[in-house]
């Protein structure tokens, strides 16, 4: 192997998943997180081999492979007493929940957006909190408070199982988690296997 990759990923697969991708590949890399539009800037401008990212891009310089699938959710504090009740339209729900967001640029942000747009809700009547830049600030912000996030099951999964969170009955549409890399740079064997590791290790819906 050439060198040692460095990767950029976006935040939703968890640092455990990471942790374990780790002791199976052969090679050591180094991880850097952030959204899926810096993710993308890294790769062009030569700052990372490769990214995992989960909101679409629109970049020609790079190569886009699909891994897997995994499902967004609407999740509150468990003790959140909103729910979705039946013959409730899903907007008039969605205007009376305060939401922590992720940051611009984020995947998850742009898909959620994307989910309400196809359910013929405006994301920008939306009431936002605040926003915050990691899936965990987002998290543990929901905790005690009485606002609601769009976040990958994957992202909240141990959240939900601990009885912390629960998910509001407001089906959105799957997203794919996507591996990315320069079209014009030689790809490593390092990377090449770990991005076949990811595919093993990756959520599917």
């Amino acid at each position: 192997m050439s060198r040692d990759p460095t990767l950029a990923r976006s935040p939703d697969m968890s640092i455990s998943s990471w942790a374990t991708i780790w002791t199976t590949s052969p090679s050591r890399c180094t991880l850097t997180a952030d959204n899926t539009r810096t993710v993308a800037s890294a790769i062009v401008e030569g700052e990372a081999e490769i990214g995992f990212i989960e909101g679409e891009i629109d970049e020609p310089a790079l190569a886009v492979t699909r891994l897997a699938t995994d499902q967004i959710v609407i999740v509150v504090a468990a003790d959140n007493p909103v729910k979705a009740n039946a013959g409730q339209p899903e907007k008039q729900l969605l205007n009376e929940l305060s939401w922590v967001m992720r940051e611009e640029g984020s995947g998850t942000r742009s898909q959620f957006e994307a989910a309400l747009r196809s359910l013929s809700f405006d994301p920008a009547d939306l009431k936002i909190a605040f926003a915050l830049p990691s899936n965990e600030a987002v998290l543990y912000a929901l905790q005690g408070s009485r606002c609601a996030a769009a976040l990958s099951r994957s992202a909240a999964a141990l959240m939900i199982k601990s009885g912390m969170l629960r998910i509001v009955d407001i089906e959105l549409p799957p997203r794919t988690f996507m591996s990315i890399r320069h079209k014009e740079r030689a790809e490593s064997a390092a990377a090449r296997e770990l991005r076949r590791i990811c595919v093993d290790y990756a959520p599917t819906a």
